[in-house]
């Protein structure tokens, strides 16, 4: 017990001493975040292969966190032991910092602690999983076996879905060239682990209420990108009957 008080206290010095940016670089804890993936994703044995493909994966996600810390002031500031813990639980879930996957972001965020009355406030950072991301993790957890990417429906489009003998279905003919840039629908083909299809299926109506949830309903992202916004919240709200998925460790939390 004493041995691993010990432990703790030594990698909580060794964060506090490290630069942000360089926490992943550090032998220490380079050495945890792969025996760590090993043990969750790989049956926990060490062995030399084993070792391998988490160094591997390990040295690609050091870069792409680096380069996300050192291109971010706001992440900068951000606790180190917050930083630690998202760094951490990439190697619980096996999801990607590299942009061009966009499973994962790290977002500044501040933090009261200290009381109501007496606030002390600290920029924590916190490890958020896109529609993508979750995706592949219903996939590595075997909840799925495959989903298409999302198709938007516009307004010319001959498009029907609903149920026919028990069985939800989706017909879609995009009509080329399109008639109208008025997008009314968007959906995602699932195929689950038995071989079956499932689809999801969102409308306009189903977007407007969305967009009255959100935060900053008036962002670029609503307003702008209004296509991309639709296939991410096909993606995201696809898996609402499904069980929940592990999306992390318990480090950054």
């Amino acid at each position: 017990m004493t041995e691993k008080l010990e432990q703790k206290e030594n990698i909580l010095q060794i964060i506090e001493r490290t630069p942000p940016s360089q926490l992943p670089a550090v032998p220490e804890i380079a050495d945890r975040w792969k025996k760590l993936y090993v043990a969750i994703n790989m049956g926990g044995r060490m062995t030399p292969a084993a070792m391998q493909q988490a160094s591997s994966f390990y040295e690609a996600e050091k870069f792409h966190f680096m380069k996300m810390i050192n291109e971010n002031a706001k992440l900068k500031e951000c606790s180190k032991l917050s930083l630690y813990g998202c760094w951490m639980d990439v190697a619980v879930n096996r999801l990607s910092f590299d942009p061009s996957y966009k499973h994962l972001y790290l977002v500044p965020f501040n933090v009261n602690a200290g009381t109501k009355d007496r606030p002390k406030w600290e920029k924590r950072a916190s490890l958020q999983i896109s529609g993508k991301g979750e995706l592949l993790l219903r996939q590595l957890q075997g909840q799925i076996r495959y989903a298409d990417n999302p198709v938007l429906v516009y307004e010319s489009d001959v498009f029907k879905h609903g149920t026919r003998n028990g069985v939800y279905f989706v017909e879609h003919e995009s009509v080329i060239p399109r008639k109208s840039k008025v997008i009314v629908a968007c959906y995602l083909k699932i195929t689950r682990i038995d071989g079956s299809t499932d689809y999801k299926v969102i409308t306009q109506e189903d977007m407007n209420r969305f967009r009255s949830f959100s935060k900053d309903k008036d962002s670029t992202a609503w307003t702008d990108g209004e296509g991309g916004m639709w296939l991410s919240k096909c993606i995201k709200h696809a898996f609402g009957n499904y069980p929940k998925v592990r999306v992390m460790g318990k480090f950054s939390e």
